[in-house]
């Protein structure tokens, strides 16, 4: 008998907070992000002057600069596992996820400032004669929502922790998801 496809995740939004530290212990000023999920599955991540728009349905990747109005359309990469809630590429169902290389570890059910999440840790796999720090991925996820409330990434580079915000909403409209008009297109 086929597997039946996970149920469509809900309309949601979260509202990030991102912080740097970098191995020296310099910590960077906070950079806000915003999330928004539609009931399609399409995603929206808006960085200060740019979003990034992810459309699973047509494959599709776009890249607005709201500065210089320009839109850059990206294919979607098969083959490259999302790690769920990362800020990068966020809210992908955990039951539906590929694995990934390098080791998972469950973390159970926690209350994340009130929220309950459940989390996950991912270790990125060392390269043969590496001596480095391995990359530690830990990413806490709103039950409700399915979007990240605390997701924490270590490695060489530093330490780069998100605190996220979320709720769910009604779906947002389709506009919040297309290149807005006076947008150049970029090949």
């Amino acid at each position: 008998m086929a597997e039946l496809p996970p149920p469509p995740l809900p309309p949601a939004l979260a509202d990030c907070i991102t912080t740097f530290q970098s191995p020296a212990g310099t910590v960077s000023q906070p950079s806000p992000s915003t999330l928004l999920r539609s009931l399609d599955g399409k995603m929206r991540v808006d960085l200060g002057a740019t979003s990034v728009i992810t459309n699973p349905v047509d494959a599709v990747v776009i890249l607005l600069d709201h500065v210089k109005m320009e839109a850059r359309l990206l294919p979607m990469s098969p083959g490259i596992p999302p790690v769920p809630g990362m800020p990068n590429l966020p809210g992908a169902s955990p039951q539906a996820e590929p694995a990934l290389p390098g080791n998972v570890e469950q973390l159970g059910q926690r209350l994340i400032q009130g929220i309950p999440a459940v989390g996950m840790r991912y270790t990125l796999p060392q390269l043969p004669g590496e001596t480095l720090p391995p990359t530690v991925a830990e990413v806490w996820t709103c039950t409700a929502t399915q979007l990240p409330v605390m997701s924490k990434i270590t490695g060489a580079f530093g330490v780069r922790t998100s605190i996220c915000k979320t709720a769910p909403v009604a779906d947002p409209p389709q506009a919040s998801f297309q290149i807005p008009a006076g947008y150049r297109q970029l090949p």
